[in-house]
């Protein structure tokens, strides 16, 4: 004897066209009834879209899937380890940093500043001061004038000096007589600090 379904006695009210959305997730939900009533169907769809009661049943399915996951005490705890793991090499890593900051401050050589006001030979002016930084290293002395990007060397402070002379002197022949076209953007610069430093008498 075959099963007889009867739709329901009662038509939707006024009140239930308005339906909220919590109502059609909970009718979309229910396959018996779309599948028994067609032509209930069609009426359902006057006030929620198919689309939208597929999608609301969707959401509603992926949301009674999703349940939140137990933590799992050995994980968390080879977690902590790793956690402590990285805090000890951190830490070492930090102890081994201040040692090579203080090795370095112990080996840097000390510097001493000057300024020059003449490039000690004739036919060159210095217009204004030239800052000079003089390093030593052991038994070597450095003067750098850091401007220009120029440094030589020598075995004293006053012999490094006097050779930092000679070398702006060369370096401002050699760019001054060389065209800015032919010149890379470094050396363009090196040859503006040098005018403004040095000119021909």
């Amino acid at each position: 004897m075959a099963l007889e379904i009867q739709s329901p006695q009662q038509e939707p009210s006024q009140c239930e066209l308005g339906l909220t959305e919590a109502e059609v997730h909970e009718r979309a939900l229910l396959p018996t009834w779309w599948s028994a009533f067609p032509a209930r169907r069609e009426e359902y769809c006057g006030y929620a879209s198919r689309e939208m009661i597929s999608e609301l049943a969707r959401r509603r399915v992926s949301e009674t899937q999703r349940s939140p996951r137990p933590q799992n005490a050995i994980d968390v705890l080879n977690l902590q380890l790793q956690l402590n793991a990285l805090r000890k090499q951190h830490q070492k890593l930090s102890r081994r940093v201040n040692e090579l900051e203080k090795l370095i401050d112990q080996r840097s050589p000390a510097s001493t500043f000057t300024q020059v006001s003449s490039l000690g030979m004739p036919g060159y002016t210095v217009q204004k001061p030239i800052p000079v930084t003089i390093c030593q290293d052991g038994e070597e002395f450095t003067a750098t004038f850091f401007d220009a990007n120029i440094s030589t060397g020598g075995d004293t402070g006053q012999e490094a000096v006097a050779n930092l002379q000679n070398l702006i002197a060369d370096f401002y022949d050699e760019l001054v007589a060389t065209p800015d076209g032919q010149l890379g953007p470094s050396l363009q610069r090196q040859k503006l600090i040098l005018l403004e430093f040095v000119c021909r008498t």
